[in-house]
């Protein structure tokens, strides 16, 4: 699945956050 999880979250929130909230989102789906 393609990261899109820098697309979800304000540019300002951590990198860390964006992965984990991304993975988190996106691990029921795919």
């Amino acid at each position: 699945l393609p990261d899109v999880s820098h697309h979800a979250l304000p540019q300002s929130a951590p990198p860390g956050l964006g992965r984990r909230l991304g993975g988190f989102l996106t691990a029921p789906v795919g």
